[in-house]
């Protein structure tokens, strides 16, 4: 008789559970328990953004949208990292699926089987995993002992198989964040390798001295990933976005559109409304 049990793919068994998943899990469990476990905000979504939404849901906003998002959430992102950043105007936004989302389009848009993407060690634990879904290879370069990402220490582990660069700041877990002169370090290593920078800034907006500092500011070789999920109090919403080069983000309307499809549409109008 033949074995009627499913095959699982080596993609599949590749991953583990998250860790820090089961922390959570456990925590619904416990009566009032100090949470340390997963990126969740103190603060409860502003009402604004609330009535944004729900105004959005009464309104019949419940259809998909364009794949790359609403435009009064794009207008918004456009505008908020000209001011940022200065000449954007060869590149694009995106509203994606959370930041999750708009990494995994990333990955699937830049890394091809038996490439390489450097993270930081530590490193937010998705990193590793998203490049093993899409059959690359996530190589750690050293932050220890204080946390700083440093051009050096990066050059030390490109190889001919390096496809992309991902710094994360302020730093999941560390909290750590960059200082300028090491973001024109990072920028100018992106700029002399050719290989781009991939720049996690969920958590930009809590900085508590100076200011959050990107590498996008001194080079344009860089993808650049934040959303809604920290500084609105809404990791449920599922809310993302991303600004890249126009030619590499069209590639990923199409892979949007063939797995996420789109961003929640209500979602987005209330993330307008807070961007």
């Amino acid at each position: 008789m033949a074995d009627k049990s499913i095959r699982i793919s080596q993609r599949a068994l590749g991953i583990k559970a998250s860790g820090i998943r089961k922390f959570f899990e456990l925590g619904l469990s416990m009566k009032d328990p100090i949470d340390l476990s997963i990126g969740q905000a103190h603060f409860d979504v502003p009402d604004e953004i609330k009535q944004a939404a729900i105004g959005a849901i009464n309104e019949g906003r419940n259809r998909y949208t364009v794949t790359q998002g609403i435009p009064e959430l794009r207008d918004a992102l456009k505008a908020r990292y000209a001011q940022r950043f200065g000449d954007i105007s060869g590149c694009e936004t995106m509203v994606t699926c959370g930041v999750s989302g708009g990494l995994m389009l990333t990955f699937l848009a830049t890394l091809d089987p038996g490439d390489e993407i450097l993270i930081p060690d530590p490193y937010f634990v998705m990193y590793r995993h998203l490049a093993t879904m899409v059959g690359a290879r996530a190589v750690t370069y050293d932050i220890y002992p204080d946390f700083k990402p440093t051009a050096a220490a990066i050059r030390e582990k490109i190889t001919d198989k390096t496809r992309l660069i991902l710094v994360n700041s302020p730093s999941n877990p560390t909290g750590y964040a960059l200082s300028e002169t090491e973001a024109r370090e990072l920028a100018a290593l992106s700029d002399q390798t050719g290989i781009p920078l991939v720049s996690d800034e969920i958590y930009e907006d809590f900085i508590y001295t100076e200011r959050h500092v990107s590498p996008r500011e001194f080079t344009d070789n860089c993808i650049v990933l934040s959303g809604a999920s920290k500084s609105m109090g809404m990791p449920g919403w599922r809310m993302g976005w991303l600004l890249a080069p126009r030619e590499l983000v069209e590639r990923m309307y199409s892979l949007q559109q063939f797995s996420y499809v789109c961003a929640p549409a209500p979602a987005a109008v209330g993330g307008a409304q807070g961007a």
